[in-house]
């Protein structure tokens, strides 16, 4: 899915958002931890409601079991150009909202449908 449907900078934002750094390791040797997607158990019912969840310090992602692909890049691209920015306990939100997004931000079809 990676290189069908993201560019460059699209993958540097998705290890950003799933890592804390742009770049991969060049040698093998120089991983400290392998990269995992596991389930996202509380989106069963609707998971095209869900957002993944990133784990940077585990080199991890929880993703929702999406109904397609399109749906699963939505809510990727989304989440990773949204929420790169984590407060003390974790959240994602400042006052309620998510970061960087504006109201007319929720009016988006393309992010709900």
């Amino acid at each position: 899915m990676m290189k069908e449907r993201f560019n460059e900078e699209e993958r540097a934002t998705f290890l950003i958002f799933v890592w804390g750094r742009s770049r991969l390791p060049t040698r093998v040797q120089d991983f400290d931890q392998k990269f995992s997607i596991t389930g996202h158990s509380r989106s069963s019912s609707n998971p095209d409601g869900w957002f993944p969840i990133a784990h940077t310090c585990g080199f991890s992602v929880e993703l929702p079991k999406y109904t397609n692909i399109d749906i699963m890049t939505k809510r990727i691209k989304w989440a990773m150009n949204n929420c790169q920015s984590t407060d003390a306990d974790g959240s994602v939100s400042r006052g309620g909202n998510v970061i960087g997004m504006e109201d007319e931000d929720e009016q988006l079809e393309s992010l709900w449908s």
